[in-house]
């Protein structure tokens, strides 16, 4: 068989052209004349003449050759022969008979047999990872593309991988890889688009050559597999305090419990895988929050976790608290089976954290002491306060008010050690409205200490301010005519707490001072009747601090009242008249409603001086006292 080389074993392939090459030697010394003649028969071999026109007797001369040039039958055939022999030999030169062939020379036989003709089949698959089987890939994810493939009667078998756009193989890889023969594969590593899209058309073809003729290729048909690519999952730690709602400003008070939450947030259009992941929690380092909750904990999905965490009993400054995913524990991308991408590399989230003391501001209101009371007198406003829940961030705590601890004093300012003494009664009341009762107490213990609670706790919000005022009730037989009040500015006298804590706040005035006093004006205790009321404050008076003095009066009645300022030479300075049905004529005590200016009836200044004033009502009572002008 002269060609194709491949076939020279006798073993073709249907169909396929093949050459028959015979040759007659001389191995004799004489030569020869004249041509011969060779047949060649087919016999049962199904092999057929490629030109129909070719003869199967062909001539031929010394040491030449002949050649047929056949076909393969269509089908496949089991080994049979193929003969060619002599049908006219050329004449030896010196004997003109024809040439001596030795019997065993006369035919030479070639056995043929005839296969099917080398097939390729190939089938494309994703090999891994096992999410990617569902030909949905994550961005930029890296998979493993297989080449199943089944070859027969071929040899020199190549796989070659086609990509779609922007996909791009692995490193070290190439487009064409050698296949072994019969059943075999081939794999390659193969990175995703960077980019979403859809029907990404992904190609492997394979071919080699005829093993019984290699000027035949043989290529497979081309096996596709069609990809989505979707964006990977890309995700962000996100950490806050969900509760109470007033640490959610990233402010705590001392020792208050409050609520970390913290998840994953997906960014990207491809899922996790399941399983668990952890987030793990760190706190400020050196401040002393705590909690009794694992610090790691695990979660699955995109479910959120939570921590129970203690504020420190003292202020801090400024800290951190870090949730974060640890190195290699994140969820994994549904496709790719790899950690998810981090947004922009951040495995981690920060919640800034601060511990503060309330501070509350504590003030006293405008003085509503009055110089001069009476005994029996009910409802004598000694001290107004004021108390300010300083707002300190947006959701500041409340506070509660319960009541206050009180110092009662003499004029002198000697503790007055039995209460009962001077007073029946004090109370906390509204500032605006005194017939709002917040509590009080009627008993006394010794000691000058009256501790006074709220019968409901005062709840001030943060921003607000609430105002109070203490009254008394003065005792019918008081045994001390002077009396004033005050408190120390500080949590053992001002009973107030942090609302939800067991803290107090910091307590301060209004100039930032702590640890300070509010006092009341001292007043006097008189009679009930004009004699012993009768007075004028302050006195001396007339100099730029003190330009008018007040003419306090009691009246046991409602009557007319005449008041008269004289020299002490008797001339008249100034005079007031009053008529008993108006404000300055009612029964009671009058301590504001008269006041002279040391101007007289012309208002003209008075001069420097000592001056007599006089009253007298319609009910026949008088009484006198004295004032002294300095400028």
């Amino acid at each position: 068989i002269s060609y194709p080389e491949a076939a020279s074993t006798g073993t073709l392939s249907v169909g396929r052209p093949f050459g028959i090459r015979a040759e007659v030697k001389n191995q004799g010394f004489a030569l020869t004349t004249g041509t011969g003649e060779l047949e060649i028969n087919l016999g049962s071999t199904g092999c057929t003449f490629a030109d129909t026109s070719e003869k199967n007797i062909k001539t031929f001369s010394e040491d030449s050759a002949v050649t047929w040039n056949l076909v393969a039958p269509d089908l496949p055939t089991p080994e049979s022969t193929l003969r060619i022999l002599f049908i006219k030999r050329p004449n030896d030169e010196n004997t003109g008979d024809p040439a001596y062939v030795d019997e065993s020379q006369q035919r030479t036989d070639i056995t043929i047999r005839t296969v099917q003709a080398g097939n390729i089949s190939v089938s494309a698959s994703i090999q891994s990872p096992a999410g990617a089987k569902d030909l949905v890939l994550s961005s930029t994810q890296n998979f493993n593309v297989a080449a199943n493939v089944a070859s027969s009667g071929v040899k020199d078998v190549i796989a070659e991988l086609l990509l779609p756009g922007s996909f791009k193989f692995g490193q070290n890889e190439n487009l064409r890889k050698k296949v072994d023969p019969g059943e075999s594969s081939v794999q390659w590593s193969v990175e995703a688009a960077s980019d979403s899209s859809s029907y990404n058309e992904l190609k492997i073809v394979c071919f080699g050559k005829d093993s019984n003729d290699e000027t035949v290729n043989i290529t497979s048909d081309t096996s596709k597999i069609f990809l989505d690519v979707i964006r990977s999952a890309q995700v962000e730690v996100v950490a806050e305090i969900t509760s109470p709602q007033e640490a959610t400003d990233n402010k705590v008070s001392l020792t208050q419990q409050f609520v970390v939450q913290a998840r994953l947030v997906n960014y990207g259009q491809a899922g996790f895988k399941p399983g668990t992941y952890n987030l793990e929690l760190f706190l400020p380092i050196g401040q002393d929050y705590s909690t009794t909750d694992p610090m790691k904990k695990s979660l699955t999905g995109f479910e959120s976790v939570q921590w129970l965490i203690n504020a420190p009993s003292h202020p801090t400054s400024l800290g951190n608290i870090e949730v974060r995913v640890p190195q290699n524990e994140g969820p994994r991308d549904e496709n790719s089976d790899q950690e998810v991408n981090f947004w922009q590399g951040i495995r981690r989230d920060i919640i800034p954290i601060e511990t503060i003391q309330k501070t509350v501001i504590v003030a006293a209101l405008e003085n509503r002491t009055p110089n001069n009371v009476v005994k029996g007198q009910p409802q004598v406003s000694m001290l107004g306060i004021t108390i300010l829940n300083q707002k300190e961030d947006v959701f500041s705590n409340n506070i509660v008010l319960n009541g206050f601890r009180l110092s009662i004093k003499d004029r002198e300012g000697n503790a007055i050690e039995n209460p009962a003494q001077v007073i029946s009664r004090v109370a906390v009341t509204s500032y605006q409205n005194p017939e709002i009762v917040y509590g009080a107490v009627t008993n006394f213990n010794s000691g000058g200490i009256i501790p006074i609670y709220l019968s409901q706790p005062d709840t001030i919000r943060a921003g607000e301010a609430d105002s109070l005022d203490l009254v008394i009730d003065i005792a019918q037989e008081p045994a001390i005519t002077s009396i004033m009040f005050s408190i120390d500015v500080d949590t053992n006298s001002v009973f107030i707490q942090e609302a939800k804590t067991p803290y107090k706040p910091v307590l301060k005035g209004v100039l930032d001072q702590t640890d300070f006093t509010l006092q009341s004006d001292f007043c006097l205790i008189k009679g009930d009747n004009l004699k012993e009321y009768f007075c004028n404050y302050p006195n001396p008076f007339g100099s730029p601090e003190r330009l008018t003095t007040t003419i306090p009066y009691y009246l046991k009645e409602d009557t007319d009242v005449e008041i008269k300022i004289y020299t002490l030479i008797g001339e008249l300075v100034w005079s007031r008249s009053y008529k008993a049905d108006e404000p300055q004529g009612r029964k009671g005590p009058h301590d504001g409603d008269v006041i002279w200016d040391a101007r007289n009836d012309q208002g003209f200044r008075v001069l420097n001086g000592v001056y007599i004033i006089y009253i007298k009502t319609g009910s026949g009572e008088n009484a006198m006292t004295k004032a002294a002008v300095i400028k």
